[in-house]
């Protein structure tokens, strides 16, 4: 059966991006689990054939969210 999913401490987010007709994985039941950071693309399945670059700008997207939610380092 499907368990929750908590981060172990210490480690980076993870994202995870999904078709959401993906016929291997049931999008909405894997959304569930925050832990996972999903992102669940409309129109695409599981190899996002065609969809590649809207996978690329979620995951862009979600890079530049992370690092500035951190701010400038300071040294």
């Amino acid at each position: 059966g499907w368990e929750s999913v908590t981060p172990a401490t210490g480690l980076p987010p993870t994202m995870t991006v999904i078709g959401a007709g993906d016929q291997y994985c049931d999008a909405r039941r894997l959304a569930t689990q925050p832990a996972l950071g999903v992102t669940v693309l409309d129109g695409s399945d599981h190899f996002f054939a065609g969809g590649e670059a809207r996978v690329a700008g979620s995951v862009a997207a979600a890079g530049v969210a992370w690092v500035t939610a951190r701010g400038t380092p300071t040294s």
